[in-house]
């Protein structure tokens, strides 16, 4: 087998792992062979999730979502000789520095052999042109010497030789747990929840389509409208509409920012049928434009 066929197998846990970790129902099932110790691996987490799945629905509870969003962790600004002008302040915490001591300092000083590499390569590509934007995994050296891994993201300041590095975390918003209805859930009862689980699992499926009305989703389902309409505020703290509206913006956000399509075609990836009610959803979600998004990939827009 190849290195990059391992690779897409480790990526499909991972992407795994991930739904788990928010609580993503998933009905994947993969082709398996039994003699591949990734493909053993992957049955073995996909069936746990099944386990967790079923003791919470016997509990009379849904399990939970967890809501995700990306959060700027490190900030860095450096000069036009890759030196540190200014960071915000969450650099000095997690590195462990004094506010005074990185200024000045060439930022290649503050990352491992490996990473000095990989950004001596990006300064090649930065200098070839006035626009660049790239994604590196750097690994930071903190100053009692341990290393702080991070993915960033490094481009210029209004296309001049100041270069703006950035990193991102993903955090997961705690939200309130939900007792169950009944400690002795009636005859019916797991399945109505279930049925909850299947309306959350189709709105993640379906975030490049309208979403049909609950009575239409009712139907789909097998239940009823109101009790769709009160479970799943009850035990996602949301309203079904306003969870799909903010999932298909997280979407268009993503797709903005790794991928080449144009904005029109990710409005219309997302659910929207024009880009005018796209741009004012997004605006108003996030405070900026989808055009003030700077972009990985070269923008066809």
């Amino acid at each position: 087998m190849s290195a990059s066929t391992y690779l897409e197998k480790i990526n499909v846990i991972y992407q795994r792992l991930f739904e788990i970790a928010v609580g993503q129902p998933t009905n994947f099932t993969p082709d398996t062979n039994p003699n591949d110790e990734y493909d053993v691996l992957l049955n073995t987490i996909l069936g746990l999730a099944h386990r967790l799945q079923h003791l919470t629905l016997s509990l009379g509870i849904v399990p939970p979502y967890y809501p995700y969003q990306n959060c700027t962790q490190l900030v860095f600004i450096l000069d036009d000789h890759y030196r540190i002008r200014d960071y915000n302040s969450e650099v000095a915490r997690l590195l462990h520095f004094n506010p005074e001591d990185l200024i000045g300092v060439a930022f290649d000083t503050i990352i491992n052999e490996r990473s000095i590499d990989v950004w001596k390569t990006l300064l090649t590509d930065a200098d070839a042109t006035n626009y660049f934007c790239s994604r590196i995994e750097l690994f930071f050296i903190t100053k009692d010497r341990c290393l702080f891994p991070a993915y960033c993201s490094v481009s210029r300041l209004n296309q001049g030789t100041a270069l703006l590095i950035t990193s991102l975390i993903t955090t997961l918003n705690k939200v309130a747990a939900t007792a169950s209805i009944s400690t002795e859930p009636t005859a019916g009862f797991e399945g109505e929840l279930e049925k909850l689980q299947n309306l959350h699992r189709y709105i993640l499926e379906h975030l490049d389509e309208p979403l049909p009305t609950l009575r239409e989703l009712a139907k789909l389902l097998g239940s009823e409208e109101h009790k769709l309409k009160v479970g799943f505020r009850e035990h996602y703290h949301t309203s079904v509409y306003h969870f799909y509206h903010e999932e298909r913006l997280k979407k268009a956000h993503s797709l903005i920012m790794d991928s080449s399509i144009t904005l029109k075609e990710i409005a219309f990836m997302c659910g929207f049928t024009t880009y005018l009610n796209f741009y004012k959803a997004f605006k108003k979600q996030y405070g900026y434009a989808p055009s003030d998004l700077s972009r990985s990939y070269s923008n066809r827009d």
